[in-house]
């Protein structure tokens, strides 16, 4: 805890005009400690790391270590926690508040409750998904502290040994029988975060790769919804300048591969070739032009997909 704590004789008042200029590029690393592990006598500390330097990144990896020194009591206590545990994490914030994310674990343990005469030692592995909340605290000259409310579900495997006191309580008799068994592995977190910039500062960007990549796809999708079967049933109605109520029967003469081969070339001209277009004419990386490539084959697919269903149901109609 006196990470946090050793700025505080530093610190200035707090000035809100000046947070707001802050570039939230700025410190790709933070430093995190839970304050409830402190309250159970446990020891932890968290380094924190934007995997990229660009203002809108909103993905960090984390790694957490715990560690409780293992004590040299003369006596066995009726209590006892010991721990050390490495604690991999992926987060990604959906705004400069919320975040979710998972993590793995590993962790070495000797634990015993009170009035319990049988206590744990061993190993566990595994992880969950995790979630949380962060708020700014207090904003400093040059960093700022954050409060981050917090919770983790997972499961772990644990393999352990019982062990029990000696006769004299002056060490422990360890089970010579191993077991296993996967455990529920809850987290809750209150934690205090101190990084250079404060979370409200730092996640609030938005990639103009993906608001360009939202307009270019909205816009894809406009045009396939203007073309369609019923539109392409009306162009060939005008075509041939009179109306039936059998489209299929009286324009196709029962010649179902002509009307999909007509269908099909409309498709491609009016969408599938003015889409790929748009999409070779943009703005976009060639990253974001491949992703909404393969999405034009799969929208294309599906169309004649439909076109089918529907053009099944027009041909039992017929009979």
């Amino acid at each position: 805890m006196c990470a946090f704590a050793w700025a505080s004789p530093l610190a200035m008042a707090q000035d809100n005009s000046h947070t707001s200029e802050k570039d939230a590029s700025k410190g790709l690393f933070a430093l995190k400690t839970n304050l409830l592990e402190w309250t159970a006598a446990i020891p932890n500390l968290s380094v924190m790391a934007d995997l990229s330097g660009k203002p809108w990144n909103r993905s960090v990896a984390a790694l957490t270590l715990k560690y409780k020194w293992k004590t040299s009591e003369t006596y066995v206590p009726s209590y006892m926690l010991n721990l050390l545990e490495i604690r991999p994490e992926y987060r990604y914030y959906l705004n400069n508040r919320f975040y979710v994310g998972g993590y793995a674990a590993y962790s070495n343990f000797t634990a015993k409750l009170p009035n319990n005469p049988t206590g744990w030692t061993g190993f566990a592995a595994g992880g969950g998904a995790s979630g949380g909340m962060e708020l700014p605290l207090y904003q400093y000259r040059k960093s700022a502290l954050d409060i981050e409310f917090g919770l983790s579900l997972g499961a772990h495997y644990a393999f352990y040994r019982d062990f029990t006191a000696n006769a004299d309580h002056t060490g422990i008799e360890i089970s010579s029988t191993p077991a296993g068994r996967v455990l529920p592995y809850p987290e809750l977190r209150v934690a205090l975060v101190w990084r250079k910039t404060s979370v409200k500062d730092k996640y609030n960007e938005t990639d103009p790769m993906k608001a360009l990549y939202a307009q270019e796809k909205e816009s894809i999708q406009i045009n396939l919804n203007a073309t369609n079967k019923e539109t392409f049933d009306a162009m060939q109605q005008g075509k041939l300048k009179f109306y039936q109520d059998n489209i299929f029967h009286d324009l196709y003469r029962n010649d179902a591969e002509a009307y999909r081969a007509d269908y099909e070339a409309y498709l491609q001209e009016s969408f599938v070739d003015m889409a790929l277009d748009s999409v070779e004419h943009s703005r976009l990386d060639e990253r974001s032009k491949n992703k909404l490539r393969k999405w034009v084959e799969s929208l294309r697919k599906k169309a004649l997909a439909d076109f089918d269903r529907s053009l099944k149901a027009e041909l039992n109609k017929v009979k």
